[in-house]
């Protein structure tokens, strides 16, 4: 007679490989709504990055108009009020600040670097972000007669 002897070899039986399928599916699924979530977070941080400059811009803009420009030095704004304090807006650490009084109040955050100079009869700043963004600003200088 001839009998046949069959070794037993290691291997998946198509139950695990169902199962192994399975698992892999749900773990492409789960990644691909990690990375969307991923991209919808880094927008809202852009734009609340965005609204931030807008804010910073206005404030600027508002102070430049209440108060009389004196000079830029060191990247450094020197402003006078009309009660004739001073008022400085400067870059200090990561983030532009406004001093009056010997106290401070941030305008700006996470920035990397704050460039600020006076051409002929305007205020140029250049801003860049810790995250890379650049932003730049001009305004024109209301001379006193």
């Amino acid at each position: 007679m001839n009998q046949r002897t069959y070794k037993s070899f290691s291997g998946f039986t198509l139950l695990e490989c169902l199962i192994a399928l399975m698992i892999l599916s749900t773990l492409f699924l789960f990644i691909g709504q990690f990375v969307h979530i991923t991209q919808v977070i880094q927008q809202q941080l852009q734009r609340t990055k965005e609204k931030e400059w807008e804010v910073f811009l206005i404030q600027l803009e508002y102070e430049l108009k209440d108060d009389y420009f004196v000079k830029v030095a060191d990247n450094t704004l020197y402003l006078k009020s009309e009660r004739g304090e001073e008022v400085l807006i400067q870059p200090y650490q990561t983030m532009v600040r406004k001093r009056k009084n010997g106290g401070h109040q941030p305008m700006l955050t996470d920035v990397s670097s704050f460039t600020l100079r006076k051409e002929k009869k305007q205020i140029q700043l250049e801003v860049v972000f810790l995250n890379g963004y650049k932003r730049w600003g001009q305004w024109e200088i209301q001379t006193t007669a």
